[in-house]
């Protein structure tokens, strides 16, 4: 089973430029991954009219044990996309093969 839940961005101030998820999605999407037996692998969020790539405020704000896919979106379209995990202190990202299942 494949599926994207879509969480809110909890970031109070100019959203244009920064995401946050919403803790409560996320805890509310283990729970739900639970239920179905299925497991939480990672996050993704998009980059608008940029590159596809592990930013400082993305590494600040990432979980280090789940993969987190970084889409480059243009003109409304996705372009790119590039996955990256933290480390344990979030001070550095490693870049991860990005497979798409066929649905």
């Amino acid at each position: 089973m494949v599926r994207a839940v879509v969480c809110r961005n909890a970031y109070e101030g100019e959203q244009a430029d920064h995401f946050e998820l919403d803790p409560k999605d996320q805890f509310e999407a283990q729970r739900e991954a639970r239920r179905l037996g299925v497991e939480v692998i990672g996050f993704f969020h998009s980059h608008p009219d940029c590159d596809a790539y592990f930013s400082a405020t993305d590494l600040k704000y990432s979980w280090p044990w789940y993969s987190n896919v970084v889409l480059s979106v243009r003109n409304g379209a996705v372009c790119d996309a590039k996955a990256f995990r933290a480390n344990d202190d979030q001070t550095e990202s490693t870049s991860e093969e990005l497979k798409c299942p066929k649905f």
